[in-house]
This record gives structure tokens, C-alpha cells and sequence, in this order.
């Protein structure tokens, strides 16, 4: 089962690399985080703080960053001594296998193992963007090439922020952005797990009434939220059916209500930029997922 789940994963860049980690000690790994998903936001300073999952990494990782090059080289060698990986913190900016205009983000990529100034690199996530297709990779690079990827993000937004801050499915302490950064082990010191009220629906319907209110500027802070916990979801659902606690009938629905979600809130969003809002549009689309999300559930 393991090695399916791994093979039909649709994740965010922090889940597959994240699940890719910690795969290593716990093959396991990949159906623990199938259970794990989940969708809960809290309010923040006028927007959103999404947790796509509760904490599948015991609650041992937490960031480290240098402000120079070659003391977070030393760190990273280190940490690949230690635990024989490390999750570093990328630039999509810099990435030379990310499609062309991607614009920069953070993103997480696993280091193997370091050999005569070289760095060998994976990276799970694959992706249809807006921008191209990402496929997975496995590759050398030199050290000037890892510390290019690894380029600082300049002046993120508050929600890059709060997705940073919230890549492990609770708030862990951000670094400065102005440093490299990257995941250390921390055994003994896993917070505790923080109470995020609700159910997928109510939270559905709570964010769909957000949007709605806050209009495009809204939308286009939390749009890659959404396509986050559309992509969690279908994973979840996907690895429940192969499970055999869903039959494929019953989940096509959802499946479908989750795929269509970042496609009709990237349309919206396009069609707002060039000031024809479709709010009837955003408001149908949450109102169709929330009801399919509800039965579901309700048939247990």
C-alpha cells in the first residue's frame, strides 16, 4: 500500500518533500499523512492561516537559518552526518527545473548526501502550474548551484508567511527571510498540538464567506491555499479508497468538487483582474464542495 500512496500523491511542495523525509525511517509515513489531512483556518490580521494537516513529523523539526553561505553549508553537512538528510528551503525563483515566470516562494527540497563539493538534490513534487508543468527530480548539484536554489525569499507576503510558518500543520518559529534556511532535528522538544475547531465543511463555508467579502485581493492571497488543500484532499481520498474505506462511486464526487476548485478560483481571479469579478462563480463552486463534502461524510 505504501508504495501506491506514494505513487498517486498529489501534494504541495512542503507535503512531498516532507513525506519524502521522513519515508526514509517510516515507510509508513505515506498513510499517516493520508489520515492526517484535514482543512482548518483561523483568522489573522485580516486574513487567513490555513493548517492542511495535523503533525506527522513527531514534532521533532523546526527551522534553523544562517546569514551566510558557508556556515549554512557546514550546518547542512551536519545535519546530513546526523540523520543522513536534511529538508532545505529553496527559492522557485532560482529553481532551474521550475516552469519559467514561477515567481519566487519558498520550497522544500531533500538533500541525500554531500560528496567532493557536490550536493545530491530530490525533489518530489510534481505539478501542473498555472506557469507549466514541474516534474519530480534527482539530481547533483554543485555547491554554487545548491546556494543559488537556495536563494533567500525577498520580502514575502503575509500569507507566504503564515504558509511557511505552518508547513508542518502547526506553527513552528520563522527565521529571517534574508537568511538561508533550512529543517533541523530537535528530538524531545514536540509542541503540543494546537485545538483548530471545526470540520472541512463548516471551514469550507467559512472561507467561502471570506472570499466572498474580501473580494480579489483576498482571493489572490489564499488562492494557493486552496489549491493546496484540493490537492491534499484528493490524496486523502484517493489513498482511502485504495484502503478499501471508500469505494471508488462514492468518492467520485468529492474528487471531482476538489479537482474543479483551484481551476474555477483561477478563472475568477483572472476574470477580477480584468475587473469582471464573478463572485456568483466562487460562491457555486464552495457551495457545490461544501455539499459534497457534507454527504460524505453524513454516509460515513
Amino acid at each position: 500500500m505504501t508504495a501506491t500512496l506514494r505513487g498517486q500523491a498529489e501534494l504541495s511542495c512542503y507535503t512531498a518533500s516532507l513525506a519524502a523525509y521522513l519515508a526514509i525511517e517510516d515507510p509508513d509515513v505515506w498513510w499517516r499523512l493520508a489520515e492526517a489531512v484535514r482543512l482548518r483556518v483561523r483568522p489573522h490580521d485580516g486574513g487567513l492561516i490555513f493548517s492542511h494537516h495535523a503533525r506527522i513529523d513527531r514534532g521533532e523539526l523546526i527551522y534553523d537559518s544562517a546569514a551566510q553561505w558557508a556556515e549554512c553549508a557546514k550546518a547542512l553537512r551536519a545535519e546530513l552526518d546526523a540523520h543522513g538528510r536534511v529538508l532545505a528551503v529553496a527559492n522557485t525563483g532560482h529553481l532551474p527545473w521550475a516552469p519559467d515566470s514561477s515567481g519566487q516562494a519558498p520550497h522544500w527540497v531533500l538533500l541525500t548526501e554531500e560528496a567532493g563539493g557536490s550536493w545530491h538534490v530530490v525533489d518530489e513534487f510534481e505539478a501542473l502550474l498555472p506557469t507549466g508543468e514541474q516534474h519530480p527530480q534527482d539530481r547533483w548539484l554543485t555547491d554554487a548551484e545548491l546556494r543559488r536554489i537556495m536563494t533567500p525569499v525577498h520580502a514575502p507576503s503575509p500569507s507566504v508567511r503564515n504558509r511557511d510558518a505552518h508547513a508542518l500543520g502547526e506553527q513552528v518559529p520563522l527565521p529571517p527571510y534574508e537568511h538561508y534556511r533550512w529543517l533541523t532535528r530537535t528530538a524531545g522538544t514536540a509542541a503540543a498540538q494546537q485545538d483548530w475547531p471545526g470540520d472541512t465543511a463548516s471551514t469550507l463555508e467559512e472561507i467561502a464567506e471570506h472570499l466572498l467579502r474580501d473580494g480579489a485581493e483576498s482571493l489572490a492571497a489564499h488562492i494557493e491555499d486552496m489549491w493546496a488543500a484540493a490537492r491534499h484532499h484528493r490524496f486523502q481520498l484517493t489513498s482511502f479508497v485504495t484502503a478499501g474505506l471508500l469505494t471508488a462511486e462514492r468518492a467520485q464526487p468529492a474528487l471531482d468538487a476538489w479537482g474543479e476548485l483551484p481551476r474555477s478560483l483561477r478563472f475568477a481571479l483572472d476574470s477580477a483582474r480584468r475587473s469582471r469579478p464573478r463572485p456568483g462563480l466562487v460562491a457555486k463552486t464552495f457551495a457545490h464542495l461544501t455539499e459534497v463534502t457534507r454527504d460524505l461524510t453524513a454516509r460515513g
